[in-house]
């Protein structure tokens, strides 16, 4: 069976050690983890932010609330998803991604 990219996410937080999943979590954007968890469960999200500081965790779950008024387009997620597996693969710093979110429209009557 093939992975998802949530499978993919969350196994390879799970064979990091702790200290390097936080240290590599902390490194990457609020909005990128948010937008890579977007469709994880309660129990993963929860996870992942056990892993951070109490005070990044506090910014994640906010970034939560704001993308639910956004139009986030499933392609969008899977950028996210794939910058943030990417840059927990790698050992060294990596650049700092940003996304753009475009907010939703009321509806034209």
């Amino acid at each position: 069976m093939k992975q998802t990219p949530n499978d993919r996410l969350f196994s390879l937080l799970r064979r990091l050690k702790p200290a390097d999943a936080q240290n590599r979590l902390m490194r990457i954007a609020d909005r990128e983890i948010a937008l890579s968890m977007m469709y994880a469960t309660d129990r993963d999200r929860e996870y992942v932010l056990s892993l951070i500081a109490s005070s990044k965790a506090h910014r994640i779950r906010e970034e939560f609330g704001f993308q639910r008024h956004l139009a986030v387009r499933y392609d969008q997620y899977l950028t996210a998803i794939a910058s943030v597996t990417s840059q927990l693969e790698r050992e060294g710093s990596a650049p700092p991604i940003r996304s753009y979110l475009r907010p939703r429209r009321g509806q034209r009557r």
